[in-house]
């Protein structure tokens, strides 16, 4: 099993993250596709609110099971989105002048990097 030290730091990571989904909403103003516009607010907050919930259910062992099941199922629906950034990157929002247009790059990025999240998820929350 892995430590509760690594599934305490993955959680706090998740936790962090989900901060940074409500609090920095710029830095994920390009992953939202465009034809969502009118619900970004509403989409950053959520998925902000449910990574923070994953990330506290990861500091609560008996929460480990629905843990895994939460963070694997939010990780999943990313990398479809991070998939469909790779395939059409055109769809994601630019950020805002005068940043270089870097949709492709971050794109084939967060594929890898989702899925690396995924693994450690998994890891951290597997059973003896």
């Amino acid at each position: 099993m892995a430590s509760s030290s690594a599934r305490v730091m993955t959680g706090a990571a998740l936790a962090a993250t989900g901060i940074a989904h409500i609090e920095r909403r710029l830095a994920f103003h390009s992953l939202i596709p465009h034809w969502l516009t009118p619900l970004q607010r509403d989409i950053q907050v959520a998925t902000g609110a449910l990574e923070i919930v994953g990330g506290v259910a990861m500091f609560i062992p008996p929460l480990q099971r629905f843990s895994r099941v939460f963070n694997l199922s939010l990780r999943a629906a990313s990398v479809l989105v991070a998939v469909e950034a790779v395939r059409h990157p055109e769809r994601t929002r630019r950020w805002p002048a005068p940043v270089p247009d870097l949709r492709p790059v971050v794109a084939v990025l967060r594929v890898p990097w989702q899925i690396g999240a995924a693994l450690l998820i998994w890891w951290t929350t597997r059973r003896p």
